[in-house]
Parts: structure tokens; sequence; C-alpha cells
């Protein structure tokens, strides 16, 4: 790969195939490159970002996850939005690895995917171990999706969001699902001992 002449020539291509191999190279190069000098190849990737074949859209998204470089957040916002669930659910396991706060926006409109997507969202606001996740995934307590209440619960335990103690204990005497009823009382179980240990 050159540059980002081959990569408009190859957009241009009738085999998704190729594009797919360009994809897998470019990352292989990107992951070789120390993180800061990555944007180049975000760059390159994100002209294939709305290519016309759904999995050449969702292994950008994947992609750009494994890059794990900031300047992937604008290629990914568009992303968010694709028709296709697994460009959606790629991007919302992106935004958990590259880790950065500003994806929180996307990652909230995500969470509110129907196509279990919300459940990957939870996970990713769980990685992003900001405070500023909290809101969001208090708000996925109450998620109509089950396993989306329990993924919330955990990464808000991962977080140690002591201050959702509380939401999270009330979700779990609500809970009818017997499985995500225990992950709902494990994640409150491990709060209070979070709060027993910062007094």
């Amino acid at each position: 790969m050159k540059g980002p002449q081959t990569i408009r020539a190859l957009s241009k291509d009738d085999d998704p195939r190729k594009r797919l191999g360009a994809i897998r190279r470019l990352t292989r190069k990107g992951l070789k490159a120390p993180l800061e000098s990555r944007s180049v190849v975000v760059a390159q990737l994100a002209d294939l970002a709305t290519d016309p074949e759904p999995f050449v859209r969702s292994n950008v998204a994947w992609a750009m996850g494994a890059l794990a470089h900031p300047g992937a957040l604008p290629a990914l916002e568009k992303l968010a939005a694709d028709p296709h669930a697994n460009a959606r659910f790629r991007v919302a396991l992106a935004l958990g690895l590259i880790g950065d706060e500003a994806g929180l926006p996307i990652l909230e409109r995500l969470a509110s995917d129907p196509y279990v997507i919300g459940t990957h969202a939870a996970v990713a606001l769980g990685e992003l171990g900001s405070p500023r996740a909290v809101p969001p995934l208090e708000r996925l307590l109450g998620d109509e999706v089950p396993f989306v209440r329990g993924h919330a619960a955990i990464a808000l335990a991962q977080i140690g969001a002591v201050e959702s103690l509380e939401a999270v204990r009330h979700a779990a005497a609500k809970e009818m699902h017997e499985k995500v009823k225990r992950v709902l009382s494990d994640a409150a179980q491990t709060l209070e001992r979070l709060s027993k240990a910062d007094r």
C-alpha cells in the first residue's frame, strides 16, 4: 500500500475481496507503527468507510479498533449510523479498544441500538473506565434486553462506580431473568466491597 491513491483506486474495484485484503494489509502496517504515526493508516481506512459492501465497512471499523488511534473517531461516528448491524457492533468494540472519552457520545447512541449492540456498547463504556460513562450505564440498567442490563452492571463494577450501588441493587431486586439477576447481584456485591474499602 503506497498511499491514499491506491485505496481510492481500490474503492472503485468491483472485487470487494481486494478491498478487504487492503484493509488487512493496512492494519498490519499500522500495527507495526507507533501509535502517534497511525493517523496516516487511519485516514486511508476512512476512505473505505463508505464502501458499498457491508462486510468491508464492518472490517474498516474492526481495523480502526485494532489500531486504537483516536483519529478514527470521525469515521467511526459515521459507521455508527451504518444500516448493517455488524458494522455498528464493530464500531462499539472499536470505541472500547480506542478508549478515548471523545467516543462516549457515539457509544451512548449505540447503547440504545436494538440489535444487541447495547451489550457491546455497555462493555465498551466499561472499558473506557471514565466517570462520564456512569450515567449512560445506569440508564442501561433499565434496558429491555436482559443481557444489556447485566453488562451495564458489570461495567459499573469494573469502573468502580460506588455511587451506582443503589441503582444496581434496585435493578437486581426487580430483575426477572435468573442469570442476569445473579450478575446484577454480583456487581452490587463488588460495588459494596469497594464502597467499604473507600471508607
